[in-house]
């Protein structure tokens, strides 16, 4: 469940201490304000998760003993990585199949510097938007994020299977550096 939550009209998150500890360390390891997240759920005592690293980067502060969260940068591995040398959050990615209807699942898959499949599959019980509607929404959305820099393929499939580790990621990079 969700363990960091941001609240209307605050600038950072708050972590539930009562349920989680979250904890953020360095390249070295040490605890610090920005760096690698590494949950410990307390709810969990059947098969008990302790220092599980969730991937994700974030920076934080702590006031009088308690941590707060002020972004998330998103997983390591989960990052669209350009050209340049740089990498971008897919968080933007994520809210595109927010603004429309007719869609159940989706992933993005990074193969090169300069191509980016979107995997699609359909909501049978939502017919509001034709496939080609979908199409040229996410085509409209994903220039207006990256401009030309991707060759952009869409595929529609009947279902998007999970990775071999039982993961269901809306984004895969596969790009090597």
């Amino acid at each position: 469940g969700s363990c960091i939550i941001k609240a209307p009209g605050k600038d950072y998150y708050d972590i539930c201490n009562d349920t989680h500890v979250v904890n953020i360390y360095d390249d070295q390891g040490r605890l610090a304000d920005n760096g690698k997240v590494i949950l410990t759920p307390l709810y969990k005592t059947d098969f008990p998760i302790i220092n599980y690293d969730i991937g994700d980067m974030a920076s934080s502060f702590t006031r009088e003993g308690v941590r707060f969260i002020t972004k998330i940068h998103g997983r390591l591995n989960d990052m669209v990585k350009h050209e340049n040398g740089e990498s971008t959050s897919v968080l933007e990615l994520r809210k595109i199949p927010n603004g429309i209807t007719g869609i159940a699942q989706f992933r993005y898959v990074q193969d090169t510097y300069h191509d980016l499949r979107v995997e699609l599959v359909r909501d049978p019980k939502d017919t509001t938007y034709t496939n080609e509607e979908i199409d040229r929404f996410f085509r409209k959305r994903l220039q207006e994020l990256y401009g030309d820099e991707f060759r952009i393929e869409i595929c529609w499939l009947d279902v998007i299977p999970p990775d071999p580790n039982g993961k269901l990621r809306c984004f895969v990079c596969n790009v090597k550096e």
